[in-house]
C-alpha cells in the first residue's frame, strides 16, 4: 500500500523516536531462555500469557471467545492482537496515552449509560458490571485503550494523503453528466430457442462434475428433552426480576418518536426522539417468563446430563449404552433425517450447535455421544448413527438436477455469443459513421435513452424522476462509465437477466458548485479509507522493527513441517 520512500522514512523517524530512551532494546538477546509464563517476545522483551489473553480479551470487544472461527481467521486475529501489544508498547514510549479528563469525557458522554437524558453513575456501573458481566476497572483499561490507539490513528492521518489530482479525476467521474444510449439484450433476442438432448445433458455433467458433488451427510440418534416438561411449580423471586431488569436494560429501553411525558422510575420527563428505559412494572412479566424458562432449561438439561452420565464410561460402574441407559430411566430414542456440516439438522429447533457436535462424534465408547445441547423448545442428547461420505452422484440418479443447470448454462453461452457478434458488429458500424440508433434497429432491438445523469445522481437512488424510470439497468452499467467518454462504446457489461451495451453519446462537465459541495466530503473520505489501510500497515511494520517471536506461531509452522 505504501510506495513512498520519503513516507516509509516519516514512519521510521516516528519509530525512531518511539524507542529513544525507554529501555526497549532492539537488539537480539543472548539468553536462549524463555520464561514459561511468556507467550513471545517483543523488542527483546518477554510478553506473559495473561498480558496477551487480555490484550486478546480487549481485541474481541471485552469477550472471552468467538463463536465458528476457523482457522484462517484464528491466525488473523492473532496477528490482532500482537498489532494492538505493538502500537500500545510505542504509544507508551511516546507519552502517548488517555488522560483521567479523557476516560471521564469518553464515558460521561456515551448515551448507554444515560438515565433521563443524563449520565447516571450507578446506572452506568449496573450496565458494566451486571449486563456486561466487566469489572470497572477492566472496562475503563479498554476505554483509555481504545482513546490511545485512536490517537495514534490520528497522528498517523497526517502522513495519509490524497493528491488533489486524483481528488479531483475521482470528483469528476462522480459528477460529470453523461447522456447515453443503450441496448438490453434477454433470451428474448436469441435467434433460435435453446433446446437439449439426452447427450448435451450428459456433456455438462461431465464437464462439471464437482457442481454435483453431494457433501458428508450424516444422521444421529437423539433423546429429546422438552423444556415444557420442566416448568411445573416454578416460581421467580423478585429480587431475581430486579437483578435481570438492572443486567438488560439495552432490551427494555425504547426510542420515543413523539412529544410526550414518559414516566421512568417514578420521575417524569418530557421527551422528543429520545431512548427512555421501560418502567420495571411494564416489563415484569415478560422477565419471570424468560427466567421461569431459563429455570425449565436447568431441569431439562440435568434431566439430558443424567442420561450423559449413564453413558460415560466411570470408574465405579460399567458405562450403559444408549439403549440400556434410555431403557432404563423410560426415554425414546429417535434418529434424525441426514444433514451436512453447512446445514442445520432438519425438522429439528436446533441451530449449527447442534450440527458442530454431531460432526465431532466419533464412534469409540468414550466419544460416540454428546453433552447436552440447547434446541429453542429442547434439550439433545444426541449419538452417532450412520454417514455418507462425500460423493458424486451418477448422472442417471441426479438427472432432475442436471438439466436446469446444463439449460441455463446453454442459455447464457449463447447469450454471451450473441452479445459477443452484436457489440461487435455496432463497433465497426459507429466507426464507419452510423448512429447507434440505426444500428440497433436492424437487429430488431429498441435503444434506450434515459435522461442525461451523473454517477452521484445514481449513487443517490436517481435524484430526477426520468432517472427512475431507467434506474435498474443504469445502476447496471453506471460502474463502467466512470472510464468512458464522448463517442465511446462501452464493454458488454453481463446482468442477471442477460447483458448490456452502452454508447456513451456526450460526456460534460457538472456545474462548479457542485464540485465545491461534494469535494470536502470525497477528500475526507478518501484520506479516512488510506489512513485506515496505513496504520495497519504501520502496525505491521512496527512488529517486523519489533522482532516480534510468537512463540506459538513458530511451534505451530514447526509441527506443519515435520509433519
Amino acid at each position: 500500500m505504501i510506495r513512498s520512500k520519503i513516507l516509509w522514512g516519516c514512519f521510521a523517524v516516528v519509530i525512531s523516536f518511539a524507542f529513544v530512551g525507554t529501555g526497549l532494546s532492539l537488539r537480539n538477546s543472548d539468553s536462549s531462555n524463555r520464561d514459561a509464563q511468556s507467550i513471545g517476545k517483543l523488542h527483546d522483551e518477554t510478553v506473559s500469557r495473561q498480558d496477551f489473553a487480555m490484550a486478546r480479551y480487549f481485541e474481541l470487544g471485552m469477550r472471552h471467545n468467538v463463536p465458528d472461527i476457523n482457522e484462517e481467521q484464528a491466525t488473523e486475529l492473532r496477528k490482532n492482537v500482537w498489532r494492538r501489544i505493538a502500537c500500545l508498547k510505542a504509544a507508551q514510549s511516546m507519552n502517548l496515552g488517555a488522560t483521567d479528563s479523557e476516560l471521564r469525557t469518553a464515558i460521561q458522554t456515551e448515551p448507554t449509560f444515560f438515565r433521563d437524558g443524563v449520565f447516571d453513575k450507578n446506572f452506568y456501573r449496573a450496565i458494566v458490571e451486571r449486563s456486561r458481566g466487566v469489572q470497572i476497572k477492566t472496562f475503563e483499561d479498554s476505554v483509555r485503550q481504545q482513546i490511545t490507539i485512536h490517537k495514534l490513528r490520528q497522528m498517523l492521518w497526517l502522513f495519509a494523503w490524497t493528491p488533489h489530482s486524483e481528488t479531483d479525476q475521482q470528483l469528476d467521474d462522480l459528477t460529470d453528466t453523461f447522456t447515453v444510449e443503450y441496448i438490453t439484450i434477454t433470451t428474448n433476442n436469441l435467434d433460435n430457442p435453446i433446446n437439449l438432448s439426452q447427450k448435451d445433458y450428459q456433456a455438462f455433467f461431465d464437464g462439471n462434475r464437482e457442481m454435483f458433488r453431494v457433501p458428508d451427510k450424516i444422521n444421529v440418534r437423539y433423546v429429546s428433552f422438552p423444556i415444557t416438561n420442566y416448568t411445573a411449580g416454578l416460581s421467580v423471586e423478585e429480587t431475581d426480576i430486579q437483578d435481570y431488569y438492572e443486567s438488560h436494560t439495552n432490551d427494555f429501553t425504547i426510542a420515543t418518536t413523539s412529544h410526550s411525558a414518559v414516566t421512568t422510575n417514578d420521575t417524569t420527563a418530557t421527551t422528543n426522539n429520545m431512548m427512555v428505559l421501560r418502567d420495571i412494572k411494564d416489563v415484569r412479566e415478560e422477565i419471570e417468563n424468560i427466567l421461569k424458562h431459563r429455570l425449565a432449561m436447568f431441569g431439562a438439561r440435568k434431566a439430558a446430563s443424567k442420561l450423559e452420565m449413564a453413558m460415560a464410561r466411570g470408574r465405579f460402574a460399567e458405562a450403559l449404552t444408549m439403549k440400556q441407559a434410555t431403557d432404563d430411566q423410560g426415554l425414546t430414542i429417535c434418529t434424525s433425517k441426514f444433514f451436512s456440516a453447512q446445514e442445520p439438522a432438519p425438522d429439528l429447533d436446533v441451530d449449527e450447535s447442534f450440527t458442530r457436535a454431531a460432526f465431532r462424534l466419533r464412534p469409540d465408547t468414550e466419544h460416540y455421544f454428546s453433552s447436552a445441547i440447547a434446541g429453542k423448545e429442547n434439550i439433545y442428547i444426541i449419538a452417532t448413527e450412520t454417514n455418507t461420505p462425500s460423493h458424486i452422484p451418477d448422472f442417471t440418479n441426479i438427472i432432475k438436477e442436471v438439466m436446469p443447470a446444463a439449460k441455463e448454462h446453454a442459455i447464457r453461452s449463447a447469450l454471451n455469443e450473441k452479445t459477443k457478434l452484436m457489440h461487435k458488429a455496432i463497433a465497426a458500424a459507429l466507426t464507419s459513421g452510423q448512429s447507434f440508433t440505426n444500428i440497433v434497429k436492424k437487429t430488431g432491438l429498441e435503444a434506450q435513452l434515459p435522461e442525461p445523469f451523473s454517477l452521484y445522481e445514481v449513487r443517490t437512488a436517481g435524484m430526477y424522476g426520468s432517472i427512475s424510470n431507467n434506474l435498474e439497468q443504469v445502476q447496471a452499467f453506471a460502474p463502467a462509465l466512470a472510464k468512458l467518454q464522448t463517442e465511446e462504446l462501452g464493454e458488454p457489461i453481463e446482468t442477471e437477466n442477460g447483458s448490456i451495451i452502452i454508447h456513451v453519446i456526450q460526456r460534460s462537465a457538472s456545474a462548479p458548485f457542485l464540485k465545491d459541495m461534494l469535494k470536502p466530503r470525497l477528500q475526507e473520505s478518501m484520506d479516512g479509507y488510506k489512513a485506515s489501510a496505513l496504520f495497519s500497515d504501520w502496525q505491521d511494520y512496527i512488529l517486523k522493527e519489533g522482532k516480534l517471536d510468537d512463540y506459538v506461531a513458530r511451534r505451530a509452522d514447526a509441527a506443519k513441517y515435520d509433519s
